[in-house]
Protein backbone atom coordinates (compact mmCIF):
# COMPACT_ATOMS: atom_id res chain seq x y z
CA UNK A 1 0.00 0.00 0.00
CA UNK A 2 1.41 3.39 -0.82
CA UNK A 3 2.32 6.23 1.19
CA UNK A 4 -0.69 8.75 -1.51
CA UNK A 5 -4.24 8.94 -0.58
CA UNK A 6 -5.05 6.13 -3.07
CA UNK A 7 -4.98 2.85 -2.36
CA UNK A 8 -2.28 0.20 -4.71
CA UNK A 9 -3.85 -2.95 -5.39
CA UNK A 10 -1.98 -6.19 -5.84
CA UNK A 11 -3.12 -8.41 -8.93
CA UNK A 12 -5.86 -10.57 -8.17
CA UNK A 13 -6.77 -8.63 -5.01
CA UNK A 14 -9.33 -6.36 -4.09
CA UNK A 15 -8.56 -2.93 -2.13
CA UNK A 16 -9.96 -4.54 1.41
CA UNK A 17 -7.65 -7.27 0.74
CA UNK A 18 -4.06 -5.01 0.84
CA UNK A 19 -5.81 -2.59 3.59
CA UNK A 20 -4.36 -4.13 7.13
CA UNK A 21 -7.14 -4.01 9.66
CA UNK A 22 -5.11 -1.97 12.64
CA UNK A 23 -6.15 -3.75 15.95
CA UNK A 24 -7.33 -6.77 14.35
CA UNK A 25 -5.95 -10.12 12.44
CA UNK A 26 -7.94 -11.13 9.57
CA UNK A 27 -8.00 -15.54 9.61
CA UNK A 28 -8.97 -17.16 6.15
CA UNK A 29 -10.81 -20.84 6.85
CA UNK A 30 -10.74 -22.96 3.33
CA UNK A 31 -12.67 -21.01 0.99
CA UNK A 32 -15.13 -19.30 3.34
CA UNK A 33 -15.32 -15.57 3.96
CA UNK A 34 -12.29 -13.72 5.98
CA UNK A 35 -13.51 -13.88 9.64
CA UNK A 36 -11.85 -11.36 12.14
CA UNK A 37 -9.75 -12.21 14.92
CA UNK A 38 -8.79 -10.05 18.24
CA UNK A 39 -4.79 -9.84 18.12
CA UNK A 40 -5.57 -10.55 22.05
CA UNK A 41 -4.75 -14.13 20.75
CA UNK A 42 -1.39 -13.09 20.10
CA UNK A 43 -0.52 -11.15 23.14
CA UNK A 44 0.98 -12.70 25.90
CA UNK A 45 4.39 -15.13 26.61
CA UNK A 46 4.71 -18.47 24.32
CA UNK A 47 6.93 -21.52 24.47
CA UNK A 48 8.30 -23.34 21.85
CA UNK A 49 10.69 -26.14 21.80
CA UNK A 50 13.30 -23.30 20.40
CA UNK A 51 12.41 -21.10 23.45
CA UNK A 52 10.20 -18.98 25.24
CA UNK A 53 8.77 -15.58 23.94
CA UNK A 54 6.51 -12.74 24.82
CA UNK A 55 4.31 -10.70 22.12
CA UNK A 56 3.30 -7.55 23.30
CA UNK A 57 1.66 -4.21 21.92
CA UNK A 58 3.51 -1.86 19.87
CA UNK A 59 3.90 1.74 19.46
CA UNK A 60 0.63 1.83 17.39
CA UNK A 61 -2.79 -0.50 16.90
CA UNK A 62 -1.10 -1.96 14.06
CA UNK A 63 2.19 -3.19 15.39
CA UNK A 64 2.85 -5.82 17.82
CA UNK A 65 6.24 -5.94 19.67
CA UNK A 66 8.58 -9.39 19.81
CA UNK A 67 11.07 -10.23 22.37
CA UNK A 68 12.70 -13.76 23.55
CA UNK A 69 15.94 -13.75 25.29
CA UNK A 70 17.85 -16.50 23.68
CA UNK A 71 20.90 -19.17 24.49
CA UNK A 72 24.13 -17.59 25.15
CA UNK A 73 22.70 -13.78 26.07
CA UNK A 74 21.02 -13.03 22.86
CA UNK A 75 18.36 -10.85 23.09
CA UNK A 76 15.81 -11.09 20.18
CA UNK A 77 13.15 -8.00 19.33
CA UNK A 78 10.98 -7.77 16.28
CA UNK A 79 8.50 -5.45 15.32
CA UNK A 80 5.22 -7.30 14.31
CA UNK A 81 3.49 -6.06 11.38
CA UNK A 82 0.14 -7.46 9.37
CA UNK A 83 0.79 -9.05 6.36
CA UNK A 84 -2.44 -10.79 4.96
CA UNK A 85 -3.34 -13.72 7.22
CA UNK A 86 0.45 -13.14 9.27
CA UNK A 87 2.36 -10.75 11.49
CA UNK A 88 6.07 -10.70 10.14
CA UNK A 89 9.23 -8.71 11.69
CA UNK A 90 12.48 -8.40 10.83
CA UNK A 91 14.17 -10.03 14.07
CA UNK A 92 17.50 -8.70 15.76
CA UNK A 93 19.69 -9.46 18.04
CA UNK A 94 19.65 -6.62 20.58
CA UNK A 95 22.79 -7.62 22.79
CA UNK A 96 24.40 -8.03 19.59
CA UNK A 97 24.13 -4.26 18.47
CA UNK A 98 20.97 -5.12 16.52
CA UNK A 99 22.30 -7.64 13.90
CA UNK A 100 19.66 -9.15 11.77
CA UNK A 101 19.34 -12.56 12.45
CA UNK A 102 16.27 -13.44 10.02
CA UNK A 103 12.42 -13.08 9.83
CA UNK A 104 9.79 -14.51 11.58
CA UNK A 105 6.30 -14.55 11.26
CA UNK A 106 3.73 -15.57 13.37
CA UNK A 107 -0.37 -16.70 12.93
CA UNK A 108 -2.93 -17.70 15.88
CA UNK A 109 -4.81 -21.11 15.22
CA UNK A 110 -6.91 -23.06 17.23
CA UNK A 111 -4.24 -24.36 19.55
CA UNK A 112 -1.62 -21.68 20.24
CA UNK A 113 0.18 -19.71 17.82
CA UNK A 114 2.00 -21.01 14.77
CA UNK A 115 5.58 -19.49 14.09
CA UNK A 116 8.14 -19.75 10.71
CA UNK A 117 11.15 -18.44 10.24
CA UNK A 118 13.69 -17.70 7.10
CA UNK A 119 17.16 -16.44 8.05
CA UNK A 120 17.03 -14.05 4.59
CA UNK A 121 14.03 -12.29 2.82
CA UNK A 122 14.93 -14.28 -0.27
CA UNK A 123 14.72 -17.32 1.13
CA UNK A 124 11.65 -19.43 1.51
CA UNK A 125 9.33 -19.51 4.89
CA UNK A 126 10.62 -22.87 6.59
CA UNK A 127 7.49 -25.36 5.60
CA UNK A 128 6.87 -27.06 9.20
CA UNK A 129 7.61 -24.21 12.00
CA UNK A 130 6.50 -24.66 15.69
CA UNK A 131 3.19 -24.36 17.28
CA UNK A 132 3.66 -22.36 20.60
CA UNK A 133 1.62 -22.46 23.41
CA UNK A 134 0.58 -19.86 25.90
CA UNK A 135 2.02 -19.86 29.59
CA UNK A 136 1.29 -16.41 31.02
CA UNK A 137 -1.75 -13.84 29.55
Amino acid sequence: MGQGCCAEVSPGKSVEDDVPVPVQLVEKVRDEPATVVDTAKLLGTWRTPAGKYTISGGSSPSELSFCEEGEGGSFLTGLLKQQGEWWEADIRNDAAGGDLVGHLRLQPCDYGVRSTFRLKDTFKWDPVGYVATRIES
